[in-house]
């Protein structure tokens, strides 16, 4: 699988995840460029953290376009191999770490603040009121919390209107994404 960085200093850079560790599903290059730029003002110079993060290319989107460190955490062990290989093949080991784990172990047990978390679980599982209950204790003030959903999935659109006050949903097609603001 080919996805290409879509903006920022390392713009058209391919990344390459053997076809054998993806079992996963990328976030489409049209909604990562529309994420980016809603939140374009607010990268430079921050610390990002990517959950079920697959590719890790939302962590990569963010260092191109001058987040100081992006973390990404993702369970699959396989998958964080190619990732980390990726990593290393571009230099960047020393702005985006892989971290193969599970994303609700991780948010229980890091010490971490974040200013940008992106949140990208298997669409329609229970992993979103798992995690997105633990984001708290991991958002530094004014945090932005990121979650992709489908855009069918009911579930997330209530939880995410029945526990936060300041959110923006969009739609990219089959995508949602949600925006929420100062956690």
């Amino acid at each position: 699988m080919k996805l290409k960085i879509s903006g920022g200093k390392y713009k058209r850079t391919q990344i390459c995840i053997p076809e054998d560790s993806c079992d996963f599903r990328p976030t489409k290059s049209i909604v990562r460029q529309a994420v980016c730029n809603v939140l374009q003002d607010k990268i430079r110079d921050i610390q990002t953290l990517e959950l079920c993060a697959g590719s890790c290319v939302f962590s990569m989107e963010m260092i191109s376009r001058g987040a100081k460190k992006a973390f990404a955490v993702e369970q699959n062990p396989k998958l964080c191999k190619s990732v980390k290989e990726q990593i290393d093949k571009y230099f960047w080991s020393k702005q985006i770490e892989i971290l193969c784990a599970d994303a609700a172990e991780f948010a229980d047990k890091t010490d971490e603040k974040f200013d940008i978390i992106f949140f990208d679980p298997p669409y329609y599982t229970s992993e979103f009121a798992k995690i997105t209950e633990k984001m708290q204790n991991i958002c530094r003030k004014n945090a932005i919390l990121v979650f992709e959903f489908a855009s069918g999935d009911e579930f997330a659109n209530d939880f995410i209107s029945k526990n936060y006050n300041d959110y923006n949903i969009r739609k990219y097609g089959k995508t949602s994404v949600a925006f929420v603001k100062g956690v």
